[in-house]
């Protein structure tokens, strides 16, 4: 591990610079701690997405800022939090709206239901 000894704003000027899979690989362990603090409150509320899935989101994320050149200075994981707050609040949006609750189904006396829709946790 070659890089292990680098800060995360190093990694991003060597990954944007030449694309080594080693520094991708040492950023994304760095950034994991706080892709898993982020979506904690998600764990459990999405039945399809698990610690892997929230991991590969931020893996994700991390490369798209980097290709984009979207980080230009400060602290990459200052950054980087704020971009997976909000990536994990629109998908958890995009989650709910795919996948209703319905916690309770109301029949009238002809017959016609009517389902009450929940907050979706």
């Amino acid at each position: 591990m070659k890089y292990e000894n680098h800060t995360n704003e190093e990694l991003v000027s060597i990954i944007a610079a030449t694309g080594d899979e080693e520094a991708y690989e040492q950023l994304f362990r760095n950034i994991d701690p706080i892709t898993l603090h982020e979506a904690q409150m998600y764990l459990g509320k999405m039945d399809t997405y698990d610690t892997d899935d929230f991991l590969q989101l931020g893996n994700i994320l991390a490369w798209e800022i980097i290709s984009k050149g979207s980080f230009k200075k400060g602290r990459f994981a200052s950054y980087f939090a704020s971009a997976i707050r909000k990536r994990l609040v629109n998908t958890y949006r995009d989650y709910s709206l795919k996948n209703p609750v319905y916690i309770c189904e109301m029949v009238d006396l002809k017959g016609n239901a009517t389902r009450i829709l929940g907050e979706g946790d």
